[in-house]
């Protein structure tokens, strides 16, 4: 599916009319996850997480009435329909980052939309472990069932995990101190690796021979 397609989709079922007033606790979050390569002194510590292949990333904010959704893709701030809101519990002003994939079931081919909650913008949690605690604690006020959490923990551990997702996935990213800043890494592909192997030990096979 097309970039711009696949947005269009994750809009319309998950926002309604574009939010237009201008509420300073609102745009305080509304800003775009910035991406930097991974160090490599930084692979095996912190917290990592994934990010699905053909993703939009979305930020869900509470106000006092309602919820707000800011697209990182587009700019823009939109009211959240039913199936996207954030439930009464969740503090007002605070925001969920989450990731937009759409979930195959292998088994009867049914496509899932979700949207993928794997960080929180709240004054009360500031590094990444604190963070992934209040979420998990507000997991309850989160729009289910579109909304879930997502794994986050050891590199090595979700390396394991990723082969078992239902989705594509793009790279895996180091949370960092600030929700907003990420770092990537890029997803190898061990099915493309495998066939190289395969060529270049062919080749030496005949080359004996």
């Amino acid at each position: 599916m097309h970039h711009t397609d696949s947005l269009a989709t994750a809009l319309s079922m998950i926002t309604g009319p574009i939010f237009l007033q201008l509420d300073a606790a609102v745009f305080r979050v509304c800003h775009s996850i910035k991406t930097k390569p991974m160090q490599q002194n930084a692979i095996g510590a912190g917290l990592f997480t994934w990010r699905p292949k053909n993703t939009h990333i979305f930020t869900l904010i509470k106000t006092t009435t309602d919820t707000v959704i800011y697209c990182h893709d587009n700019d823009t701030a939109y009211f959240a329909n039913p199936c996207a809101k954030l439930g009464g519990g969740f503090p007002t002003g605070g925001a969920v980052l989450a990731h937009w994939c759409i979930d195959e079931n292998k088994q009867d081919g049914t496509k899932t939309p979700h949207l993928l909650a794997f960080d929180i913008i709240d004054q009360g949690a500031t590094d990444p472990t604190s963070r992934g605690e209040r979420l998990r604690l507000l997991s309850s006020t989160l729009p289910h069932p579109l909304c879930v959490l997502q794994w986050a923990g050891d590199l090595h551990a979700l390396q394991q995990f990723i082969p078992t997702l239902p989705h594509e996935v793009e790279c895996t990213v180091l949370l960092t101190s600030d929700p907003l800043v990420m770092h990537t890494q890029q997803q190898k592909n061990n099915a493309v690796q495998a066939q190289a192997l395969s060529t270049i030990l062919s080749e030496l096979d005949q080359l004996e021979n």
